[in-house]
């Protein structure tokens, strides 16, 4: 008697059903379940809270030519979403934001920009494990076909920004950073994923500036 088993697709199939009834999709920030990525609802609120804007950091830019954040913090989905991905590198994080960095540079291109990012601290990208600001980079790259490269190395010892008044941050990260080469006049886009008081993004830009970059723009998930 022949033996019947399933083909490949029938497999294929069930083995879907399976993974559906034990991991059944859930929206990233809400978790209702149905939704591969974003419930309509979670979905329309990213989209509300999509306002870029310019904004001056504590004490005014210094060497940033400007600072911009992509969305409002104050809004759950953008909040809910960064902290996730901060927390565990959510894996749908970029495919969830890379649609708003690009309608972003659409409107303000710059020409032959370098992508870079503000480093960690060491213990930091230790106890995550990863440094979601150069991920952020790179996923800006490879949206927006733009190259990325590592331009600042993070330095000495310095307290985490987030446990200082604001007017002891500039101070605290002063010196943090230096030129992983010599620059020779290149537009850098230096991103991060929130800016508070800015006094990192400040000392960055600062020092990018010193090595020979001609324009530093300065770009935020929020702030």
């Amino acid at each position: 008697m022949k033996n019947i088993g399933f083909c490949s697709q029938e497999k294929s199939a069930f083995r879907g059903r399976l993974l559906f009834f034990f991991f059944p999709p859930k929206c990233a920030v809400c978790g209702e379940i149905g939704y591969g990525l974003l419930c309509p609802r979670c979905e329309e609120e990213l989209k509300e809270a999509f306002s870029p804007k310019h904004f001056l950091s504590y004490g005014g830019n210094a060497y940033a030519d400007a600072m911009t954040s992509l969305f409002s913090y104050q809004a759950y989905a953008p909040k809910k979403l960064i902290l996730l991905w901060k927390k565990m590198d959510h894996p749908e994080f970029f495919v969830i934001f890379s649609p708003y960095i690009q309608k972003w540079y659409r409107k303000h291109p710059l020409k032959q920009p370098v992508v870079t990012y503000l480093p960690r601290r060491k213990e930091a990208k230790r106890e995550k494990g990863f440094d979601q600001a150069e991920k952020f980079a790179a996923v800006l790259s490879r949206s927006l076909n733009i190259p990325m490269e590592t331009l600042l190395i993070r330095q000495g010892r310095s307290k985490s920004q987030h446990s200082l008044p604001r007017e002891k941050r500039q101070g605290n990260v002063a010196g943090a950073f230096r030129p992983n080469r010599k620059l020779t006049g290149e537009t850098v886009l230096l991103v991060d994923d929130i800016v508070t008081s800015g006094a990192s993004a400040k000392e960055a830009a600062r020092v990018l500036k010193k090595a020979g970059a001609q324009k530093v723009f300065v770009l935020s998930l929020a702030h």
